[in-house]
């Protein structure tokens, strides 16, 4: 009886070990798996950069296509200002948020032509 005593007792420490072993390993998976996420970038933040820069090309290009001919005053600066952007971006110069923020504003920009 007494050895049947000490199997159980020893059985229960064993599980708990288990348990509390598998219990951190999960947990340390779970944190570099939201740090992983942490780093991404925002799917909504990609939609919407990508919504503005239809938009922007709609206003500085005919629908979006560039024509033949050459934009003068106002457009052209803004053309060069989105470029020089999309370089920038595109170099990894800024960051996507610093990026939507600009295009915001060019956005603003060329809704005033």
């Amino acid at each position: 009886m007494n050895d049947l005593i000490l199997y159980f007792i020893a059985g229960g420490f064993v599980v708990t070990a288990i348990i509390v072993f598998n219990h951190k390993k999960q947990k340390n998976k779970l944190n570099a798996f939201v740090m992983e996420a942490e780093k991404a970038p925002s799917l909504l933040m990609i939609q919407s950069v990508e919504r503005k820069l239809n938009n922007i090309y709609g206003s500085l290009y005919d629908n979006g296509v560039r024509t033949e001919g050459e934009p003068n005053g106002k457009k052209l600066q803004l053309i060069q200002e989105l470029e020089t952007l999309e370089t920038a971006y595109a170099d990894k110069k800024i960051g996507l948020r610093d990026y939507n923020d600009r295009l915001q504003q060019l956005q603003l920009k060329t809704s005033k032509l």
